[in-house]
């Protein structure tokens, strides 16, 4: 009696059981709609609702781009329609019945490009938040503000020297830190005097020869200044020399050795005679009588003394 009540009680649980299968109750997909989360970053918000709570399957297929998203059991409500979209990475939207037994409804969102998508379930609503996949790589979110280095100053001097040319580029530089940086691209000797600190330079001169372009530098401080070039190198630039000024415009030396003035002469350089020369010529009164040689002198000739007056 065991025996046979359990060849008869086996074939109808197994019924039973497949009678309890095939009674599942199948969701209805409602609503498909689409709006936009963010009209700067282009993100947009797809929310599916359904008549009871499903778990969606949602994956990316490529060639072309489209987001698949499946609800298992569901079968798609009669006001369902496609969706012509155009807006931000989305095309349009299709929605079907992809399979009978057991149902599964099938929405299809056609992309223009790549994007990535978030999922939040909430009872009988599904939202997929769509993001256009390129922002989203450019700019992580992981990414410390403090990783991005901020841009360098630009420099205040800048001096390039080749060959005997030479470019300067000051902006709210001082005269002393512009010469340091000549010295150190053309290894001349500068001393650099006291008060180029507190001398601002605005410029940009050169490209040009060395001399030219120092020229027009020192030219209008309150230095007066030599430059000396090499023996060896006429490009070269061997020093420069400054000192205050005490008044004027600044002038370069020359820096070649000077030859000392001759004083300027008093007197008319045309040479003439003492007797024609006006300042040297002797009185009427003060002339002297010729005499003769007294080896010629007559004795007998000599007039006797007058006699003393009475």
């Amino acid at each position: 009696m065991c025996a046979w009540l359990a060849c008869s009680l086996g074939p109808f649980s197994i019924a039973g059981a497949a009678q309890i299968v095939t009674r599942k109750p199948v969701a209805t997909v409602r609503t498909v709609s689409i709006r936009n989360a963010g009209a700067a970053t282009g993100d947009l918000e797809l929310q599916i609702t359904t008549s009871q709570p499903v778990t969606p399957q949602a994956q990316i297929v490529v060639s072309p781009y489209r987001l698949v998203i499946d609800f298992p059991d569901s079968s798609p409500g009669d006001d369902l329609h496609n969706l012509a979209v155009n807006r931000g990475d989305v095309k349009a939207i299709r929605v079907g019945l992809f399979a009978k037994n057991p149902p599964v409804t099938r929405v299809v969102v056609d992309l223009k490009a790549p994007i990535v998508y978030q999922i939040s379930p909430s009872g009988q609503s599904v939202v997929f938040k769509l993001s256009p996949a390129m922002r989203a790589t450019a700019m992580p979110e992981s990414v410390p503000v403090a990783a991005v280095a901020p841009p360098k100053p630009a420099p205040r001097v800048e001096v390039h020297f080749k060959q005997g040319i030479m470019s300067i580029h000051a902006d709210k530089a001082s005269l002393a830190e512009v010469l340091v940086e000549v010295r150190r691209q053309t290894g001349a000797d500068i001393q650099i005097p006291p008060g180029a600190d507190q001398e601002q330079v605005f410029s940009d001169l050169g490209p040009a020869p060395v001399q030219d372009v120092m020229a027009s530098l020192l030219n209008g401080s309150r230095f007066n200044f030599v430059m000396a070039g090499s023996d060896i190198d006429p490009n070269a630039l061997r020093s420069v020399i400054l000192t205050a000024r005490t008044g004027g415009v600044s002038m370069p030396a020359e820096s070649s050795p000077q030859v000392e003035a001759t004083p300027q002469q008093q007197f008319p350089s045309t040479t003439q005679p003492e007797a024609a020369r006006p300042d040297m010529r002797t009185p009427p009164d003060a002339a002297v009588q010729p005499q003769m040689p007294a080896e010629q002198e007559d004795p007998g000739d000599t007039p006797p003394p007058a006699p003393p007056s009475m």
